[in-house]
């Protein structure tokens, strides 16, 4: 079963538990291929690039961004005919349930680790474990989810195994996953600049207004 994994950054452990459930497909929403770089990836695992200035996330507020992100997301993991998406958690926290609701999937957030279990029907259970108010919940169900895993990265070197054979990065820009910039959500929050606070100080008409407002303070 092939499971998507999305790179962003601190993807270690988003890419682990992907790799621990099945045959690793890894999706970059990148300018350029320098995203892949050091990346303990064994060199036979399938590597996929979408792009497109529509996409850049300088030019939007994160909201903003991770709705688009959910889009070309949920496109490409119809396209490879994945059923479980690993990401890692993000930044404005909308991304997983974003791109659940466009592929139809449940989503589990703040995830630690998760495999499979074959059961006596010969079918298998995705177990997941993830971090709950009260401890750690350990849920099980159909193979058929988005999981949003917690950082930190860690390392994959003692995972993955590398091949002689390297397979190039492929490269789709929108319409080769059925998309245009047009389908893309709009932005629904303007990015503004910092509004810079200065501090004036407090003018009394005289000493007894001065009195009068420390002793309202509670100072005597």
């Amino acid at each position: 079963m092939k499971i998507l994994a999305v790179l962003a950054p601190q993807s270690g452990r988003a890419l682990e538990v992907a790799l621990s459930l099945g045959e690793l497909v890894v999706l970059a929403v990148a300018a350029d291929e320098a995203v892949f770089a050091g990346l303990p990836l064994a060199s036979a695992v399938e590597k996929y690039r979408v792009w497109d200035e529509s996409l850049d996330s300088s030019k939007l507020h994160p909201v903003d961004f991770e709705a688009r992100l959910a889009a070309v997301v949920a496109q490409a993991a119809r396209r490879l005919g994945t059923s479980v998406v690993v990401l890692t958690d993000s930044q404005a926290g909308s991304l997983g349930a974003a791109l659940a609701e466009q592929l139809n999937l449940a989503h589990v957030s703040e995830v630690l680790s998760a495999k499979l279990i074959g059961t006596s029907e010969d079918e298998a259970l995705l177990h997941v474990r993830r971090r709950g108010l009260r401890g750690v919940q350990v849920l099980c169900g159909s193979p058929q989810a988005v999981l949003s895993v917690l950082p930190p990265m860690l390392s994959l070197e003692a995972e993955m195994s590398t091949t002689d054979e390297t397979v190039p990065v492929v490269q789709w820009s929108l319409s080769d996953i059925s998309l245009s910039a047009a389908d893309l959500p709009p932005p629904q929050v303007r990015v503004v600049g910092k509004s810079e606070r200065r501090h004036r100080p407090r003018l009394f008409i005289g000493a007894e207004a001065l009195v009068e407002r420390l002793r309202r303070d509670g100072l005597e």
